[in-house]
């Protein structure tokens, strides 16, 4: 069989992920919930995030949060994991992390430079899981897909990559 702490550590990564397990399974309700509904819900649920991305933070519409909120897909890290994609923005669930000697924990974000063109601008540095961490993930490729249905917040989301830039 396995030595003892790889099996600690399997049993403590199932025993935390099973709210995400959970979670998973409301999305599907979630759907079927009236757009007024999963607004609401959207906002109540996201606002502490959306409010750390300066560029989302103040006059994007509830149909664009409704949708990006949609895009967002879970994962999970054991500690002393790294993670970090490249292109997206990461969202701290639930947890403890560390990224460029900053305490990252629930609610904290990185990778808002994401909606940057060029590659060689974008901040790289990945981060590492100090406790089992749960983080939402926003790819480049939804965001950019959800902000053609919303010119405004397209308009907004440009300007703010190139006074990042």
């Amino acid at each position: 069989g396995f030595d003892k702490d790889i099996r600690r550590r399997i049993r403590t990564y199932f025993f935390n992920t099973r709210d995400h397990r959970r979670s998973a399974a409301y999305g599907g309700l979630i759907r079927k919930m009236s757009p007024a509904l999963q607004g609401e819900l959207a906002w109540r649920s996201h606002s502490a995030w959306i409010g750390k991305v300066w560029y989302l933070n103040d006059g994007v519409s509830d149909g664009f949060v409704i949708e990006l909120t949609q895009c967002l897909a879970q994962t999970s890290f054991a500690q002393t994991e790294i993670f970090g994609y490249r292109d997206t923005l990461h969202i701290v669930h639930r947890g403890l992390g560390m990224r460029k000697v900053k305490v990252l924990r629930t609610g904290s974000i990185f990778g808002e430079d994401f909606i940057l063109d060029s590659r060689h601008l974008v901040d790289s540095t990945s981060a590492m899981a100090m406790t089992y961490i749960e983080v939402l993930l926003l790819d480049r490729e939804s965001m950019f897909a959800t902000m053609l249905h919303f010119p405004p917040e397209c308009r907004r989301i440009r300007r703010a990559a190139v006074r990042i830039a």
